[in-house]
């Protein structure tokens, strides 16, 4: 079985993972413009337009807390 394209895979926006981290957007776009990544995330996708996509599973796993996986 093949993974499925990245189209095909969830995504949060920017906005939607600064509301899951409770964080500024603008804290995540410092982060990761100055260490590369916001808390070992990386963008999935960066649209034509800038805008940037995370992958969702990733995201999940960060902000879930560890007693309720």
């Amino acid at each position: 079985m093949t993974a499925p394209s990245p189209s095909l895979q969830r995504h949060y926006s920017t906005p939607e993972l600064a509301r899951l981290a409770r964080v500024q957007t603008v804290t995540i776009r410092t982060v990761l413009y100055r260490k590369g990544n916001f808390l070992g995330l990386t963008p999935a996708v960066k649209l034509p337009n800038g805008r940037l996509l995370w992958n969702a599973d990733d995201v999940d796993r960060l902000v879930t807390p560890r007693e309720a996986q």
